[in-house]
């Protein structure tokens, strides 16, 4: 029996497709030894961070314990009242609302209801030196002031003209308007804010800001991109707002206060997690979070101070200052709080001509010899209200409150020694 040959051309084609088909697998050889590498690396990058969480949650007990620590050494080195000492004094010509301190404690801000904003150096007044002060005017009473945490430079206003003002304070320049109508220097946003803007807090990882109003509404932005993220709407006015900065469990969730009530947001899905319902006497205007301590602090003007503990949203303590002071229990509002950098302290604007200072925040108790700072406050045409204080640390070991008050001035007074001082 003779060889079988095919025709040249038939011939020609099989060879062809045969190299085509070895092709073809080489081809799929290679791409599933580049998806096999592909799918090893993504594997040891998993553990990587299956490692490095398990780190971070280390060093966060860690740091838990050492700040624990820490707090009660320095609760335990108190034994009287702080003393105080008055460093400067800067003059407003309307009502002062809102006070904030840069991150580096170089520059203290504060906002009037004339729309006047005032940033002032902070090292010059810790040298003794006569500080330089910038001013600038805005549309509008302005309520509140605060410092961008991802962008140090930005300075953030909120208004009663509903809009949201943020400002360079390093250039002075005026960065843009959040407004639900065209502005001179921007266009309108969706969703923006329909009445007075009363508080904000920006986050402490993301290009985030939070912004209480009347409109019923807290909304969180994305600040770079000018768009609001969500809408975290309420039965009434928004008084205030406030991240857990430091918290890693929290970090994407919000406090917010309207009237009487306290809820806690996850900030993703726009859920409200916890709801602390009437529970203040009156309208809370001050929220501020302390990761060192785990404490979210209220305050009202019924006239106390509710620390709440957010592993359970219990009452942990609650502080009356009317009674601790022995005044009488009218014109005995509170207003904003704020936690010391450390978590030691706690700060609140009062009604009554001062700011107050308490130690010993994770005690069951609360000293009545609390530091009172009440230096210089004109209330000679009846009580004057300190309405916002916020802490700088200029110094290694040092702390001073900043407090913003309705007699029109802006008060820094009170360096606090590290091993605080007593009588």
């Amino acid at each position: 029996m003779g060889d079988a040959r095919w025709p040249a051309d038939v011939a020609k084609d099989i060879r062809q497709h045969i190299s085509e088909n070895d092709q073809f697998a080489k081809n799929m050889q290679k791409e599933f030894r580049a998806l096999q590498a592909e799918a090893n690396e993504l594997q040891q990058s998993n553990y990587r961070l299956q490692m490095e969480n398990v780190q971070l949650q280390q060093q966060q007990q860690q740091q838990q314990q050492q700040q624990q620590q820490l707090l009660q050494m320095r609760c335990n080195s108190v034994q009287g009242p702080v003393i105080w000492n008055n460093v400067f004094t800067d003059s407003s010509d309307k009502e002062v609302h809102g006070v904030a301190v840069s991150a580096d404690s170089k520059v203290a801000a504060s906002v009037n209801w004339k729309g006047g904003l005032t940033l002032l150096d902070l090292e010059a007044v810790v040298r003794g030196q006569q500080p330089t002060r910038r001013k600038f005017s805005l549309p509008g009473g302005l309520y509140a002031v605060a410092f961008a945490k991802t962008s140090p430079e930005i300075l953030g206003a909120t208004s009663a003209d509903h809009n949201i003002y943020l400002f360079d304070h390093i250039t002075g320049e005026h960065k843009d308007t959040f407004s639900n109508q065209d502005t001179f220097n921007a266009h309108s946003i969706a969703n923006a804010h329909k009445d007075e803007c009363n508080g904000l807090d920006f986050h402490h990882t993301q290009n985030v800001m939070c912004t209480a109003s009347d409109d019923r509404r807290c909304l969180i932005w994305d600040f770079k991109e000018r768009k609001v993220l969500r809408q975290l709407e309420h039965q009434r006015e928004v008084y205030g707002c406030t991240f857990f900065q430091g918290l890693t469990p929290m970090q994407f969730n919000v406090a917010t206060c309207a009237k009487q009530t306290i809820r806690v947001y996850d900030m993703r899905t726009s859920s409200v997690l916890e709801e602390m319902d009437k529970c203040h006497d009156d309208d809370i205007i001050g929220l501020d979070f302390s990761a060192q301590n785990g404490f979210l602090a209220s305050g009202s003007d019924d006239g106390t101070i509710t620390l709440w503990d957010y592993r359970t949203w219990k009452i942990f303590k609650t502080i009356i200052p009317w009674k601790l002071e022995g005044w009488t229990e009218t014109d005995n509002s509170v207003k904003r709080v704020r936690f010391s950098p450390d978590g030691s302290l706690l700060a609140a604007g009062t009604l009554q001509s001062c700011a107050l200072v308490y130690d010993g925040i994770s005690e069951e108790t609360v000293s009545p010899a609390a530091s009172r700072i009440a230096i210089g406050y004109n209330s000679s045409a009846g009580h004057t209200c300190v309405f916002d204080v916020a802490w700088a640390e200029p110094q290694p070991g040092s702390s001073m409150l900043v407090s913003g008050a309705h007699d029109m001035t802006t008060r820094k007074s009170g360096m606090i020694c590290d091993s605080i001082s007593s009588h």
